[in-house]
């Protein structure tokens, strides 16, 4: 219906808003050689903002590249924010990372000091998918190593309401870079999921959808107030809402 092909429609105008506001930061990030693409990276989802501007000092074009990158991500963190959205990399100067290789980083994590409190995360998940009646399986597994990694603590299918813990960013070390996609794939695919999760929010649950159910109780009450011309605005209305 209108409804769906408007949501089609907003996610297709945002990604390519948001991809020709960073292509040059692309193209930027492709000039560089493979080691300094590498260490900026590295800088980049660390939020290591004084190794950042130090590596930016001399490469003026990236610099400003970057600037507008950043504008993309706090638009989409305020657009996400404006819909009660809650995702995993919304942390101040938070640069998304993506996870290519989940099986190899979780060997190597295995046998790092940081494995425990990821371990932790995954036995109070475990405990909370039981309590739900929900069975465990490597995908939500997969799911909490993520949000760790990405986060600090789980947040998730299996969160527990209204927790307000102090989000902390769990550091990369060099040694488990050729675990996560580069970069510049980690942005691109950021803005599309992000996208598609706002424009969802947008058209299920948000704040324009509920706006939408305001204005159809409004219509029913004064539709119960009997008059004919109030029961022919109501059904009016209600065609018009529920196929926008």
């Amino acid at each position: 219906g209108r409804a769906v092909n408007k949501w089609v429609k907003g996610v297709n105008e945002q990604n390519a808003k948001d991809k020709a506001a960073t292509n040059e930061f692309m193209k930027a990030l492709n000039r560089l050689e493979k080691p300094e693409r590498i260490e900026f990276s590295h800088y980049l989802f660390n939020r290591s903002e004084k190794h950042i501007q130090s590596f930016l000092s001399d490469k003026a074009d990236l610099r400003t590249e970057y600037a507008n990158v950043r504008k993309v991500l706090d638009d989409i963190k305020e657009r996400a924010d404006a819909q009660g959205l809650d995702f995993q990399d919304a942390l101040e100067n938070y640069f998304p990372r993506r996870i290519k290789d989940q099986s190899g980083l979780q060997k190597f994590l295995e046998g790092t000091g940081d494995w425990g409190k990821i371990d932790q995360e995954i036995a109070a998940a475990k405990e909370r998918a039981n309590d739900m009646g929900i069975e465990w399986n490597s995908a939500l597994e997969e799911e909490v190593i993520n949000s760790v990694m990405r986060t600090g603590r789980y947040y998730g299918t299996l969160r527990e309401p209204g927790a307000t813990k102090e989000r902390t960013i769990m550091q990369l070390t060099s040694d488990m870079l050729p675990f996560y996609e580069d970069a510049g794939s980690a942005l691109q695919a950021h803005i599309i999921e992000m996208n598609e999760a706002i424009e969802r929010e947008k058209f299920l649950g948000g704040k324009l959808r509920k706006d939408t159910v305001a204005k159809l109780k409004e219509s029913a009450r004064l539709s119960k107030l009997g008059s004919k011309e109030n029961r022919k605005t109501h059904a009016l209305n209600v065609a018009r809402y529920t196929d926008e």
